[in-house]
């Protein structure tokens, strides 16, 4: 396929790997780090297809991406995934874009390819959302991929890992997809993108991908960004320091977690594992709000997080909403 694909969002590292696996040309142009359209220009002039992911608040910016490889390439295929794209894939069609992958795109992004490419009926892909005469379209939505192991590492190479790495100070993981949760705040669009189910890597095949990284690159901080790493379990990370200890990786580690799902023989398998900090989502100390937000948790249950942390060195982060629809200045005085 001798055309480029070209992405734009941090989580389509994924993506790109297996884009590249199915035997495509794949070019990744990162617009965190540039605000220079013309930067993309000599790329976009060579592609077949331009693949644009984004949140909400960055959908004008996606827009702008799209209209000028419009005017550099008139004939490239424009698509849009991600969140936004996701939850609302009108908007992006009505914007002009040719069509929106939902959701997970390892194999709807592959299958679209291969159906482009063999000159078949690209726009019946499953995962796809299209306009046809004026009406939305949707094809049946692609199967969640079961086995995560089975999917190639992120494309790392497509960026410059040093300079992340130096600006942020660590390196992101995914281990997990899908979450079980209700949070009103992140419902739907979670279980659009990834599920209820969750899904989990194996501990060996997180150890072989930091494994590549710290021999690569040398990096031995690392944030895991899911939602639901807690849920993997003890025995999961007992298996994880292990394979870490096997291999001599001398790394330090943090990530997201629910403050209900924490108990102290769990934290003690993750600092043996090298656990430095947990960003735990309190949300907010008023009981009241965290049932219209339907977090299923309680102030208690974050102070006892926080203290089993405290107990054990463990460095810790409470993320806060302010806001709600129903919050008093009595709420957010329990939050203080």
């Amino acid at each position: 396929f001798g055309g480029a694909v070209l992405l734009s969002f941090a989580a389509t590292l994924y993506l790109a790997g297996a884009i590249r696996q199915a035997g495509h040309q794949v070019t990744f142009s990162d617009m965190t780090v540039t605000d220079d359209l013309g930067a993309l220009d000599a790329i976009i002039k060579q592609a077949e297809v331009v693949g644009i992911g984004c949140s909400s608040p960055l959908f004008a910016n996606a827009i702008e991406v799209m209209q000028r490889a419009r005017s550099v390439n008139p004939g490239v295929l424009c698509i849009s995934g991600g969140p936004h794209a996701t939850v609302a894939p009108e908007d992006a069609l009505r914007a002009g874009f040719d069509a929106v992958i939902v959701g997970e795109a390892e194999t709807s992004a592959v299958e679209f390819l291969r159906r482009l490419e063999n000159g078949e009926n690209w726009r019946g892909s499953p995962g796809l959302v299209v306009l046809d005469r004026d009406q939305v379209v949707h094809n049946p939505r692609a199967e969640f991929v079961q086995e995560l192991d089975e999917l190639p590492f992120p494309a790392r190479d497509l960026i410059d890992q040093k300079a992340y790495a130096r600006r942020n100070g660590y390196v992101s993981l995914f281990n997990t997809r899908g979450c079980p949760f209700k949070c009103r705040y992140c419902k739907p669009t979670q279980d659009k993108l990834f599920g209820k189910k969750v899904r989990k890597r194996s501990a060996q095949n997180v150890v072989d991908e930091i494994d590549r990284v710290y021999r690569e690159y040398g990096f031995k901080n690392y944030y895991f960004k899911d939602d639901t790493l807690l849920l993997c379990g003890q025995e999961w990370f007992e298996e994880f320091g292990a394979q870490l200890r096997r291999r001599d990786l001398k790394i330090e580690w943090f990530c997201l977690g629910r403050v209900d799902q924490i108990k102290l023989p769990l934290l003690e398998s993750m600092k043996a594992a090298g656990l430095k900090a947990i960003a735990f989502g309190v949300e907010t100390g008023s009981q009241r709000v965290l049932d219209f937000y339907d977090k299923g948790t309680t102030p208690d249950q974050a102070r006892l997080a926080f203290r089993l942390c405290h107990q054990l060195g463990i460095l810790t982060y409470a993320y806060i909403m302010m806001g709600a629809p129903v919050e008093t200045e009595e709420d957010l005085e329990q939050t203080v």
